[in-house]
């Protein structure tokens, strides 16, 4: 089952998030995700984290959260655990390289940019 991790960070807290970021880094290649990455503030600063981990029951999930070095710091303000039916994916994300996160591709992420642009679809 997969399961969508959402963690804000604490405020003021980016250097915390810097200073953690490798064993980060290592702590989540250990493990199956989906996807995940660093949530954007609209200054472009890193702010939260999102991952989609696939995980045999909540409580995994859970555990998996709860030893991410980023939790076990300190950084997150908030962390949101939910239970998700991923129907679209190999489409729309496509890993760049291992371990660095992914880039948006195909025709989802077009329709996506048109929408957010103004432009009526065809």
């Amino acid at each position: 089952m997969h399961f969508v991790i959402h963690a804000l960070d604490r405020a003021g807290a980016g250097d915390l998030r810097a200073r953690t970021r490798s064993e980060h880094l290592s702590y989540v290649t250990q493990f199956d995700l989906a996807f995940g990455g660093p949530m954007l503030d609209d200054d472009g600063e890193m702010c939260g984290s999102l991952i989609v981990v696939q995980a045999e029951d909540r409580a995994a999930a859970e555990a998996f959260a709860a030893g991410d070095p980023y939790a076990k710091a300190g950084l997150f303000e908030q962390v949101t655990i939910t239970a998700m039916k991923p129907l679209l994916g190999n489409s729309v994300f496509r890993p760049r390289s291992p371990n660095i996160g992914l880039v948006r591709s195909g025709p989802a992420h077009r329709c996506a940019e048109s929408v957010q642009a103004g432009q009526e679809l065809q």
